[in-house]
């Protein structure tokens, strides 16, 4: 004598397919949630003349599940602009003026006004990643993901 406890079929059915579509749906949660960060990040970003707010973009592993956000590499003396916005410059040696008129659109005398400054007293920190991640983080937990927030001077 024996017992026997079977499943109902279709139960079985349904949960297979979700299981096989969980992926799926986790991949598009996460892009989802990574065009609202990105957009927040362009909001929370400095604008000067509006080139790194465009350099924030996000990339998504879709074998790792996973996204990345911010902005891109570009190094500005010898940093990444990001970090640099983000951490502050210390005084020092002034940026090429030549440079800052490029970048900003300044006069040459603005441009080499902006230089002296940045090299007597440096540039203050301007945390936009850290304000966006505090911004968003209810929001991804809301969505049962997990974030995490880091700035790297690796380039």
């Amino acid at each position: 004598m024996n017992a026997q406890i079977t499943g109902d079929k279709e139960v079985v059915a349904g949960l297979q397919r979700m299981a096989s579509q969980a992926p799926n749906i986790l991949l598009q949660t996460i892009t989802e949630a990574a065009e609202e960060v990105e957009r927040v990040m362009k909001d929370e970003a400095p604008f000067a003349t509006g080139g790194f707010a465009s350099s924030i973009g996000s990339e998504i592993d879709s074998m790792a599940i996973e996204a990345k956000i911010g902005p891109d590499n570009s190094v500005y003396f010898g940093r990444p602009v990001g970090v640099s916005i983000e951490k502050g410059r210390q005084p020092g040696v002034a940026p090429p003026w030549l440079a800052l008129q490029a970048r900003y659109g300044l006069s040459i005398a603005q441009a080499m006004k902006a230089a002296k400054t940045i090299a007597e007293k440096g540039i203050g920190p301007n945390p936009f990643a850290e304000r966006t991640f505090n911004k968003i983080l209810p929001m991804i937990e809301a969505k049962g993901l997990e974030a995490t927030y880091e700035i790297t001077e690796i380039f």
